[in-house]
């Protein structure tokens, strides 16, 4: 199975999949932002990713940890 989540993050579109054969992608448009996103912007990515991986693990029946780097 995939799951899909389209959010905005600025004025950028995210499109972010996750299925068990091929892992989490994220596919950006217009492009992959070119510099470091605003803490407004990584607020908008964080809850997308987030709600994302919330539905998953609900799929899945377990949970799902995030560290970020």
């Amino acid at each position: 199975m995939k799951w899909k989540n389209t959010f905005l993050v600025g004025v950028y579109k995210c499109e972010m999949t996750y299925s068990k054969a091929d892992g989490m992608h994220a596919d950006w448009t217009p492009d992959v932002p070119d510099r470091t996103l605003s803490e407004q912007e990584q607020t908008q990515y964080r809850a997308g990713r987030d709600a994302l991986m919330s539905e998953v693990g609900k799929a899945l029946g377990g949970s799902v940890l995030i560290i970020e780097t």
